[in-house]
C-alpha cells in the first residue's frame, strides 16, 4: 500500500512539473534563439550595444512568438529578457533575476497588465524598439543619431 501512495505522489509531482513546464521557457517563432542573428535591432544600455530580434516594426498583429534582448558578455551574447506575444500583443514576460532568466509576475492580456506587481511590471506591455544593426557604432562614433538610425 506504501508503495502505491509513492507512485501516486511521484506521478502527481511529475504532471506539476509538467504544468508548469509550458511557463519556464517561452513557444514560439523566434523563442528558441540563443543569439542574435546578423539583422537584430541594437540599443544603447549605459553605452554598451545590446541586441534585440525581432525589431518592434517587424511584429504585427499577426505574431505568435518572442522577441528576445541579449547583453554582451565576454564570449558572446547573454539572453537578458524575452517577450512572448500572442496576436501580436505581449502576454509574459522572462527577465533577469540571481538564478538566471526567469518568467516574471506580469501576466497581460493584449498588452495590458492582468496580473501582477506595478513595482516590477509594467502597466502596458509592447514590443522593444531598437535601432537598425549597424547604428549603434554610428552614432558613438559622433555622438549624433543618423536619420536612418531612429528607435522604432
Amino acid at each position: 500500500m506504501k508503495s502505491n501512495w509513492t507512485i501516486c505522489l511521484l506521478i502527481a509531482l511529475s504532471l506539476q512539473q509538467i504544468a508548469y513546464a509550458e511557463y519556464d521557457f517561452p513557444l514560439g517563432t523566434n523563442c528558441s534563439l540563443k543569439k542574435p542573428p546578423e539583422n537584430a535591432g541594437e540599443y544603447l544600455i549605459h553605452g554598451r550595444v545590446n541586441k534585440v530580434y525581432p525589431r518592434a516594426k517587424d511584429i504585427d498583429a499577426t505574431y505568435n512568438g518572442c522577441q528576445i534582448a541579449w547583453s554582451p558578455v565576454e564570449n558572446g551574447w547573454e539572453i537578458f529578457g524575452i517577450e512572448h506575444f500572442t496576436d501580436g500583443y505581449s502576454d509574459r514576460i522572462w527577465g533577469p533575476s540571481n538564478s538566471g532568466i526567469r518568467l516574471r509576475d506580469c501576466i497581460y492580456q493584449k498588452g495590458l497588465l492582468l496580473q501582477g506587481n506595478l513595482r516590477s511590471c509594467h502597466s502596458k506591455s509592447q514590443p522593444m524598439p531598437s535601432m537598425p544593426s549597424g547604428c549603434a557604432k554610428r552614432k558613438q562614433g559622433d555622438g549624433h543619431l543618423p536619420q536612418d538610425c531612429r528607435y522604432e
